[in-house]
């Protein structure tokens, strides 16, 4: 359930672009939300379930050492692949993080020429029709 990425138009106003960026914002935000809250609740039943365990062992402990020995080691086997596969998890999510940041980093210096050249472009536009408009000005008051 995630919310679909906002797609720009290039001829929709920047304000609305703007809008659509902070409403996919506000979305992505409630879900991390709704994960913490799931998170929070996962880590009381895992704490609920871990003392039950403990107080299983315990007894099994007392009844038969040779099959709880044989329980723990397999215990610490698995724990130890779920931290391994959770490492290499964040590992892989650090390096997808890092190669998309620096694509659009790329891609906007890439930009930063032809936005330079734009802006030139438009203050002369802007200079040459304010120069226009007073030129017209000035004659119109002179020919008052």
């Amino acid at each position: 359930n995630q919310p679909k990425p906002t797609q720009t138009n290039p001829n929709q106003p920047n304000h609305l672009k703007d809008l659509l960026k902070v409403s996919t914002v506000d979305a992505l935000q409630t879900q991390v939300d709704a994960y913490k809250l799931k998170s929070d609740a996962g880590t009381e039943v895992e704490q609920l379930l871990h003392f039950a365990a403990s107080t299983a062992e315990k007894h099994v402990a007392k009844a038969d050492p040779t099959t709880a020995a044989k329980l723990t080691q397999n215990k610490k086997m698995r724990l130890g692949k779920v931290e391994a596969g959770l490492k290499k998890g964040l590992e892989d999510l650090e390096q997808r993080a890092q190669s998309t940041s620096l694509m659009n980093g790329e891609r906007l210096k890439e930009m930063v020429p032809g936005v330079k050249a734009k802006l030139l472009d438009a203050t002369k536009a802007r200079e040459e029709e304010v120069g226009k408009t007073l030129g017209m000005l000035r004659a119109a008051l002179e020919g008052s």
